[in-house]
């Protein structure tokens, strides 16, 4: 029997290009490289991880799935790892986008396509890949005990004009079904920190909020009329 993904772990490993060789940065248990090597989906892998102990349970998920011959376990931070022109695809995900974006920076050329799934600061992870090269392609909602995640690809090329608001909230997002669920938690969280800054006197922090939610309302108003 295979290893049976969450939700959020599926949509991540469903945007790697098949025949790809990839690299799992902060691999954890080793789960994604491994189920796509079990699929046949992948030639190769590399699990990295800056932790001696998620390394050895993706070790014995190796051995349990018989995918050893294919797959590379590395100690390193980032991509620091990785040999030159091992891989062309990194999968990083799972961790928050301030990190992501250190990772990124140290991206080797041989890297062509990138798969990320921030637990945070999406905006600054969305710029930062423009700004290194890559142009996002495809963003997905995955939706996980009531959680919404975000999982963006991108290949490297340069990147199309993005308005703020485009980095705020991706255009890529509104060919997703569950945009509009995610926008209307997102309306709701806004909504909440203007109510607990009402009278307070934060004039720009209130501003940057009222400002938010304006994004919010108006990328769920498009996402409905492209559904029409």
């Amino acid at each position: 029997m295979g290893i049976t993904l969450t939700e959020r772990l599926r949509t991540i490993a469903n945007m790697v290009d098949e025949g790809c060789r990839l690299a799992d940065i902060g691999t954890d248990h080793g789960f994604i490289p491994i189920y796509l090597l079990t699929l046949g989906k992948i030639r190769y892998a590399v699990a990295s991880d800056v932790h001696i102990g998620p390394l050895d349970k993706a070790r014995e998920n190796t051995l349990k799935y018989g995918v050893g011959e294919n797959m590379r376990l590395c100690r390193a931070d980032g991509m620091e790892g990785l040999g030159q022109d091992e891989v062309d695809t990194a999968v990083i995900a799972g961790m928050g986008g301030e990190l992501i974006c250190r990772i990124l920076e140290r991206a080797p050329k041989s890297v062509k396509t990138l798969v990320l799934q921030p637990m945070t600061d999406l905006e600054d992870v969305r710029k930062k890949v423009h700004k290194i090269g890559f142009t996002l392609v495809q963003e997905k909602i995955a939706r996980e005990d009531n959680k919404f995640y975000i999982v963006m690809k991108a290949r490297r090329g340069a990147c199309p004009y993005w308005s703020e608001q485009d980095y705020l909230i991706s255009p890529l997002l509104l060919k997703d079904e569950q945009f509009g669920a995610y926008m209307d938690l997102k309306i709701s969280q806004a909504s909440h920190a203007l109510e607990q800054l009402e009278g307070s006197g934060r004039e720009e922090v209130i501003k940057h909020f009222e400002t938010i939610k304006t994004c919010y309302e108006e990328r769920r108003k498009q996402w409905k009329q492209c559904r029409m």
